[in-house]
């Protein structure tokens, strides 16, 4: 199991009663070293990594996703560099596929903040509660949080090519 130690990407070895063993990761650093496990934290996810939970009431409107008639279509933007990466790993882990740069996906320059998600569909005649949340303000065909959208790619849909 990954955690942090100081700051450090650990693994846990071990743990016996209020200590833990530890093995840094990427390094020799600690081999065997033994600290108290209070001091260890989980890492936290970056919010452009993370994913909503799937509820039933989500459930349905994915299955309208899927649809001919929702014609969904997903895309991701990110700055380059580190962020640019943890994306492609996520949806490489979540799909098996490489992100490559087109329509659906675009590395932008420095200015950009961060990563987006987007997914765009045509609404079905009701729209869920439960997907009013995630909505962009005023509209009724477009999603703009990349956790929904990252729930989308983990149900198996796919980044528009």
């Amino acid at each position: 199991m990954n955690m942090l130690y100081k700051g450090e990407e650990v693994v846990v070895l071990a743990t016996g009663g209020s200590q833990s063993r530890i093995v840094k990761v990427g390094g020799e650093d600690w081999e065997g070293f033994w600290v108290p496990t209070q001091k260890l934290s989980t890492p936290s996810i970056p919010r452009c990594l993370r994913i909503v939970d799937l509820t039933d009431e989500l459930k349905e409107f994915i299955e309208y996703l899927r649809t001919n008639a929702a014609n969904t279509k997903l895309y991701f933007k990110v700055i380059s560099g580190e962020r640019a990466d943890m994306l492609c790993n996520q949806y490489f882990e979540l799909t098996g596929e490489e992100l490559v740069e087109g329509v659906g996906f675009s590395i932008q320059d420095e200015n950009k903040q961060g990563a987006e998600g987007q997914v765009t569909f045509n609404p079905p005649p009701v729209i869920p509660d439960a997907v009013k949340e995630y909505l962009a303000p005023g509209l009724t065909d477009k999603i703009n949080i990349i956790s929904f959208v990252w729930l989308l790619v983990e149900q198996g849909f796919r980044v528009t090519r």
